[in-house]
């Protein structure tokens, strides 16, 4: 549980600091849509991490059951 919340707590920061960096961004460049397609560059970075750190358990719990169904 300890894990889990520290990965909760770390997932909000980078958001925080996407969120941050997007508004930097805009106030250097004051062009919308450079702000924007850096914004989603940044999130779409993120969300595949945090995708691929939260399909690697399951694979290995796959794995495990077919281990069993092996014996």
């Amino acid at each position: 549980l300890g894990s889990d919340s520290l990965a909760h707590l770390l997932s909000l920061l980078l958001h925080l600091a996407v969120l941050l960096l997007t508004a930097l961004l805009l106030l250097q460049t004051r062009r919308y849509d450079l702000g924007v397609l850096a914004g989603l560059r940044l999130l779409s970075l993120v969300f595949s991490s945090s995708r691929q750190r939260v399909e690697t358990p399951s694979e290995g719990v796959a794995q495990h059951g077919a281990h069993d169904h092996v014996h």
